[in-house]
């Protein structure tokens, strides 16, 4: 069988500037490059340090090795490229006779998250093994993963003297440790070798095979996430990802009907105005009606919300569908942006530079470490902390693609891309200020002899535009989320889309009809934001809006706001990215507003 039935639509090179490339940059420098912290995650599995809890310490190498290498994929960073390479290989030095790398003993293995942590051991090193120049390394790393695969199989199926899937965990009805599935079909992807695609199957079908299977409710499509027996967002998100791995090399189009039905009752059921999901205490909970619900414990976890991106961002390149962009543009220019903490370090050895918790109704940005566990006497880390580095790893996955012959831009941030092909290299350039000014230069300066077309996102926000192309009015169509221009593209074309980007509002009953009193604003993708440092939040403010029913409001210095009221005067809002971000003195926040 081919090894990679389905072709995922290869993905431009991008380079962004202004401040997203700093972003990737900071993260690199803050964390990725940290070397003591990858001494300490490498250590756990020297100590077997998760027995003495049952923890997922084990997790942390897996989950920064991954966003490591996405953010290498962008950076080229050649110091970045030589820490990773150092931490794989010290790794592989942990590495047993009989092939276990795991932070718990053989007394104790199989338990408690030790099928999960193993999970990230294996995409850690298969993320590397991708961007990975040196054959004797890589083979070094794929026959580890084997080995360590083989150990986990013989002992973990539905076979006479095997341990159930369904016993190696008492968290979440194991979800946690099904959720191997994605990097062991992804090993299959490698090797091409039958035996991980039957383990592969075997693990959806031993989920729950005597109750309610995950995979089978969300095939059904009866009912919503937050109503499976099992909520736990981040854990569930993570088995779809695997069978949606499953799809890219089966082509069995139930699994890719699943996956889809899945994310799509998310997005409609789990889904905020900043992008969250799974708001009460990391379940699905109905998060898009409970948003504008008071309530102490509404904390979107930040593992949530990169997996799914990281989810969409796979889904999308099967699907084309743009709804899975907008949803991930949302996610990351508010609720994973303003989980990026880039406040001066006080008294952490180990930064935290994620927060785990962020908010959406009048609730503080939380700074406990979600996921938190010691490394040692003076050290500590978390799933959240571990895993934000692949939230901006995605973006270079998803911004511009080849489709059909066409280039599909899908987000608007300034930079350069490229595509090389067998038929000569795409080129091209964006220009703008975008996400605060809705117009996009776009020029071609290469293009390889299978591209004619350019389909540009009509983003969800997007009330109105104009399309330019070589600095005339050209006809276009709309279709599936994209504006289309009917004339085919050559080497030297220009293309300006102007879009407007007013501020709306964006009222409660739309999410929630039970709840007509509160609205939230937004200019374009950005999401803005009471402060308690700036107002009370528990205060009424009924926006001023002109006929169009856009806000009147003007901008400020800082990424502040000022929007006029019925009642007179202004009230000053922060874009959510900025809003209550001190992590050793948080501030209650909120996107939500009363009327």
């Amino acid at each position: 069988m081919q090894t990679d039935v389905i072709k995922q639509h290869p993905h431009f090179m991008s380079k962004f500037g202004g401040f997203l490339d700093m972003y990737f940059t900071y993260i690199s420098d803050e964390q990725l490059k940290d070397e003591v912290l990858w001494k300490l995650l490498i250590r756990q599995f020297r100590l077997r340090s998760d027995d003495v809890d049952d923890g997922w310490r084990g997790e942390f190498w897996g989950k920064l090795m991954r966003g490591g290498s996405m953010v290498y994929a962008y950076s080229e960073d050649e110091d970045l490229y030589a820490v990773l390479k150092n931490a794989v290989e010290g790794l592989l030095r942990e590495q047993d006779e009989d092939g276990r790398i795991s932070t718990y003993s053989r007394e104790k293995e199989f338990s408690g998250w030790d099928m999960w942590s193993r999970k990230y051991v294996m995409l850690g090193l298969e993320f590397f093994y991708e961007i990975c120049r040196e054959e004797p390394l890589r083979q070094w790393i794929l026959d580890a993963l084997e080995r360590h695969a083989r150990y986990i199989m013989r002992r973990v199926g539905d076979g006479d003297g095997q341990i159930p899937i369904r016993e190696t965990s008492k968290a979440w009805g194991a979800v946690n440790s099904v959720s191997i599935l994605q990097p062991i079909v992804k090993l299959y992807r490698l090797t091409g070798d039958a035996d991980y695609l039957s383990y592969a199957e075997m693990l959806i079908r031993e989920q729950a095979p005597d109750g309610e299977n995950i995979f089978r409710l969300a095939y059904k499509d009866e009912i919503a996430p937050g109503d499976y027996p099992i909520t736990k967002a981040y854990e569930i998100i993570s088995c779809f990802e695997g069978m949606l791995e499953l799809y890219g090399v089966t082509g069995r189009r139930q699994f890719l009907e699943t996956c889809v039905r899945f994310a799509d009752r998310v997005l409609k059921t789990e889904f905020t105005v900043v992008g969250g999901s799974g708001c009460e205490d990391e379940f699905f909970d109905h998060s898009t009606l409970g948003q504008v619900l008071p309530s102490s414990i509404r904390k979107q976890e930040t593992c949530v919300t990169v997996t799914l991106m990281k989810y969409l961002a796979n889904l999308y390149r099967y699907t084309g569908n743009s709804a899975y962009i907008d949803a991930i543009e949302t996610s990351f220019l508010n609720l994973y942006l303003g989980a990026l903490n880039t406040e001066k370090n006080e008294g952490y050895l180990i930064r935290p530079i994620f927060y785990s918790y962020s908010p959406v109704y009048c609730n503080p940005r939380w700074t406990m470490i979600g996921g938190y566990k010691n490394l040692s006497s003076y050290a500590e880390s978390g799933c959240c902390v571990s895993i934000g580095a692949a939230g901006i790893g995605i973006l270079p996955q998803v911004n511009a693609v080849e489709w059909d012959g066409a280039i599909v831009l899908n987000l608007f941030f300034e930079g350069s891309c490229r595509l090389p092909s067998e038929d000569g290299e795409t080129a091209f350039s964006v220009r703008t200020g975008y996400p605060y000014d809705g117009n996009i230069q776009i020029e071609i300066s290469k293009l390889s002899a299978g591209i004619r077309h350019i389909c540009l996102r009509k983003a969800a926000w997007c009330e109105s535009y104009r399309l330019l192309h070589n600095s005339r009015p050209c006809a276009c169509r709309e279709e599936r989320g994209y504006i289309i221009p009917e004339e085919t593209v050559a080497p030297g074309d220009t293309f300006d889309l102007q879009m407007e980007l007013p501020v709306r509002v964006i009222p409660s009953e739309s999410v929630n009809p039970d709840v007509s009193d509160l609205y939230a604003l937004a200019k374009g993708p950005i999401v803005l934001c009471a402060d308690s440092a700036d107002c009370d939040l528990e205060q009424s403010y009924p926006p001023m809006t002109d006929e169009n029913g856009h806000v009147k409001c003007r901008a400020l210095e800082g990424h502040k706001w000022a929007v006029a009221l019925q009642t007179g005067g202004e009230l000053p809002l922060r874009e959510y990215r900025f809003a209550g971000k001190d992590y050793y003195e948080p501030r209650d926040i909120s996107a939500w507003l009363r009327k």
